[in-house]
């Protein structure tokens, strides 16, 4: 007697908000089984730049659905969503999983996916990112915040270190051949995106290191920089780029999830917020002595103030050495 096969799982992450969130939750969904249904909801824009991620990264394809959500951009307003529901009967018996903890996305995706289970965990992290009693109490109970890979690798029940050793492997195999430095200095607010890079590029330069700046097509440049200094990259640009290049050099932003998804040496510099909550596998971070210890953010977060207190560029450097001694 044959048997008879069993219903795919039917499993979407709820991810609307910016690339490095996405991408995040995108690296984590790769890893579910082949025998699932994986689906990303997410936003538009992002949908080429996490294709090509997963591909440069050899990770498995996996289906992504475009939520624009209002509250979600830059110039927000409180609307709980921009869309209709989606007209999808094939998500009806869906397990929908979120770990921001904003009630605005529980009410998002059950707008947008009536009939789905939606389980959404992180619910003590968002309000300890907007309330300091909050992220106070938090702290006196556990000294760190809770890593977002590893949020999402509980809530789906994969194991964190199958995403690490996938990270591991990734840089095994692009390893050989690399030479010079990428500065990305893409972000979505001025105050993530460090100032110096024009010094930073000339130290480098000065020890014999060859170093390019790269940006994305609408990236603000910081102060000192012209636009005959930068690279600016497409996707495929950006691909091919990290895969030649021996060490990447980024802000707490979208490229440093990119960067190591693709199996390049990532180092990545933090002030406006605690770079542990999003730190990637296989990633090294040099933190201001400034930069929180908990879930809130300096209050200059969300904005394009130019901020002091970044991390020492002797610093910087020395780790930056460091990793190109140990790269291949």
């Amino acid at each position: 007697m044959s048997r008879t096969a069993l219903p795919q799982r039917n499993i979407g992450f709820f991810e609307p908000w910016a690339l490095g969130d996405a991408l995040i939750a995108a690296s984590v969904l790769s890893l579910l089984p082949l025998a699932e249904r994986r689906t990303l909801f997410c936003h538009p824009g992002w949908i080429p730049l996490l294709k090509g991620a997963l591909q440069g990264a050899n990770r498995p394809q996996i289906e992504f659905v475009p939520v624009e959500l209002s509250y979600t951009r830059r110039n927000r307003t409180n609307r709980i969503a921009a869309n209709a529901p989606i007209p999808r009967d094939d998500f009806a018996d869906a397990v929908i999983y979120s770990i921001r903890g904003d009630l605005r996305d529980f009410l998002a995706a059950r707008k947008l996916l009536p009939g789905a289970v939606i389980r959404m965990t992180g619910w003590s992290a968002f309000l300890g990112r907007r309330i300091a009693i909050m992220d106070w109490a938090l702290k006196r109970i556990s000294p760190g915040v809770m890593n977002r890979y590893k949020a999402w690798c509980s809530i789906s029940g994969t194991p964190f270190q199958d995403l690490v050793a996938s990270y591991t492997d990734n840089s095994r195999r692009c390893a050989g051949g690399r030479q010079g430095v990428a500065i990305h200095i893409g972000a979505q607010w001025r105050s993530k995106q460090y100032p110096k890079v024009a010094g930073l590029r000339d130290a480098l330069k000065s020890r014999g290191i060859p170093v390019e700046i790269w940006a994305g097509p609408g990236d603000p440049l910081p102060s000192g920089l012209s636009e005959n200094e930068v690279i600016r990259l497409d996707v495929e640009g950006w691909i091919s780029g990290l895969r030649r290049i021996a060490l990447s050099i980024v802000n707490d932003s979208g490229p440093m999830h990119f960067s190591a998804l693709l199996g390049t040496p990532t180092l990545a510099l933090s002030l406006a917020s605690n770079i542990h909550e999003w730190t990637p596998p296989e990633t090294r971070t040099v933190c201001s002595p400034r930069m929180p210890t908990g879930y809130r953010p300096l209050p200059e977060y969300q904005s394009d103030a130019i901020l002091p207190g970044w991390p020492d560029k002797c610093e910087i450097i020395d780790c930056a050495l460091a990793m190109l001694v140990r790269s291949p």
